[in-house]
């Protein structure tokens, strides 16, 4: 196998375009998460990271080794924040399942949930 340049232009030849298609398929990832969040203004990245190793034969560098390893960054996804109530032992309920509770509770003094 014939060794390619390196450079900057050969990178969508390389392995037979899977170097190209690997940031084909980020950048439409990252295009449809703007597209499904527009509101959130922030940034969407693409990283691209080349690791260039020599290949020596003896103390000579007959030539490199290269490696791309890509990745993309998109917001994390939050949700609104929600006003949740507590109950000793019960763990977080919502509000509604709270009240709902609330109504379906007789009055029992000796009820370690309630007291």
């Amino acid at each position: 196998m014939a060794l390619q340049e390196l450079g900057f232009r050969n990178i969508p030849n390389l392995d037979m375009g899977t170097v190209d298609a690997m940031f084909a398929n980020l950048l439409e990832h990252v295009v449809a998460d703007c597209l499904d969040r527009p509101g959130d203004k922030k940034a969407r990245v693409i990283k691209m990271e080349c690791a260039i190793t020599p290949v020596m034969t003896g103390d000579v560098c007959d030539g490199v080794k290269t490696e791309f390893k890509m990745n993309a960054g998109i917001p994390a996804y939050v949700s609104k924040t929600h006003h949740m109530a507590v109950r000793k032992m019960a763990g977080v309920i919502s509000q509604d399942e709270w009240e709902s509770l609330n109504k379906q509770i007789i009055d029992r003094k000796d009820d370690p949930w309630i007291n």
